[in-house]
């Protein structure tokens, strides 16, 4: 009797597992994409942001150490 039924059994479990899969892994699947998508531009802009104010920074130091070196090649 169970090895006649084991295929039936084998079948409804594949077809519950991919109903599963279907229902409820994949547009979590997809959600989590999204999310990850919109993270990966938020950082992209992050880091744009810190890169713009940091050669502001060094700017501002360019231009204070090119102004000590003048003061100090006029004395």
């Amino acid at each position: 009797m169970i090895p006649r039924s084991l295929p039936y059994l084998n079948f409804v479990l594949a077809s519950s597992s991919l109903t599963f899969q279907l229902m409820v892994l994949h547009p979590w699947h997809i959600s989590l994409d999204e999310s990850f998508e919109k993270l990966k531009a938020e950082t992209k802009r992050d880091m744009n942001l810190q890169v713009q104010q940091y050669e502001a920074s060094l700017k501002r130091i360019e231009g204070l150490l090119g102004g000590l070196s003048l003061k100090s090649g006029s004395l």
